[in-house]
């Protein structure tokens, strides 16, 4: 295909060797920097080769630093705690992978401040000194990846008890929630100091 763009054959294929050596040598730097600590003697030795495989591939595909260094921190806090498997790491890798580094923010302040809701202006600050303006458009990007939740908040704006009474529309406001899910904690469980870094992706 890079031949068509006038890229000589030869060429090509050394450009894409280059990259992919360039790709794994940063993978295996960052796995290795995290598994410091890791204990993995209670590994099965198939789950092992499955999850060293699916970090390789995301490495590969070009998966962001920030992505790969959560990735091999659930890998260290997984095997520290022995329930290292194959099918529930795949899970958070999936999710992982795909995350952007928006998203990794707003989701490392909502951990940060503790909260299981994250509602109107509460966390626009904070968002902003990491130059978020998007807060609510990245909470909703992050619903599609289950780590994140929303309820619909209705009050009634006079605080009347809302019984066989009819309620004007005027008077009823409504407010988006956003929850952090189990599935969020799971993964929180395997993660301990995880601090983002400005790194381009493994190009």
């Amino acid at each position: 295909m890079l031949g068509r763009f006038g890229v000589p054959t030869a060429t090509a294929l050394q450009i894409y060797n280059d990259v992919l050596d360039k790709r794994s040598q940063i993978a295996m730097e960052i796995l290795l920097k995290e598994l410091r600590q890791g204990n993995f003697e209670c590994v099965d030795q198939n789950d092992a080769v499955s999850i060293i495989a699916r970090y390789q591939r995301n490495a590969m595909e070009g998966v962001a630093k920030n992505n790969l260094r959560l990735i091999a921190c659930v890998i260290n806090g997984m095997s520290e705690k022995k329930s290292l498997k194959a099918p529930t790491f795949l899970k958070y890798a999936n999710i992982l992978a795909d995350l952007t580094d928006d998203e990794i923010i707003v989701l490392g302040i909502m951990a940060k401040l503790n909260w299981g809701t994250f509602i109107g202006d509460r966390g626009d600050t904070e968002c902003r000194k990491l130059g978020i303006n998007n807060m609510q458009s990245i909470q909703q990007a992050l619903l599609r990846t289950g780590l994140l939740t929303m309820q619909i908040e209705i009050t009634i704006s006079d605080e009347r008890e809302n019984k066989a009474l009819s309620i004007r529309g005027d008077e009823l406001t409504s407010e988006q929630v956003y929850l952090l899910t189990t599935l969020f904690s799971e993964i929180e469980g395997y993660i301990e100091n995880f601090d983002m870094k400005e790194d381009e992706a493994v190009a």
